[in-house]
């Protein structure tokens, strides 16, 4: 009888100890931050003050599509293609590049990216090549 009642009592320190140790990741992961999706750009919190200073382009500032056609760029805006000089309503075509679009709009510039995350930065060589080696002359026998 006394066995029976070691054995429950090992049995119920266990599984207090589970349950115990359980609280305790369950606590450690609640505060844990979440990682971010890589494939959504990041977000950004402006003040109310900025954002009414800074004037909005009226066709929006998502990352425009580029097409390249016989070896001009045209620039997509709701499924019509615009190249460099053409206008939208009030929005001017100033120059479109591989990466950015700069736009016109009451006399104001906007310069849009394709890209908005990514950076440019000179790549950095990655390893000094060694000088070749001779080829060893061929001895004859």
């Amino acid at each position: 009888m006394s066995s029976l009642i070691l054995a429950k009592g090992k049995k119920s320190s266990a599984v207090n100890c589970l349950i115990g140790a359980a609280f305790f990741f369950a606590a450690a992961t609640n505060g844990a931050q979440t990682l971010r999706d890589p494939t959504h750009a990041p977000i950004f919190q402006n003040s109310d003050k900025t954002a009414a200073l800074l004037p909005a382009l009226s066709i929006g500032t998502a990352p425009p599509s580029i097409i390249v056609r016989e070896g001009l760029s045209y620039v997509v805006l709701e499924s019509h293609l615009y190249a460099q000089g053409h206008r939208y309503g009030d929005v001017h075509v100033e120059r479109i590049s591989e990466t950015e679009v700069w736009f016109r709009e009451h006399s104001v510039l906007y310069k849009v990216s394709r890209f908005p995350s990514a950076r440019r930065s000179a790549a950095a060589p990655s390893v000094k090549a060694l000088p070749a080696l001779p080829f060893p002359e061929h001895v004859a026998q």
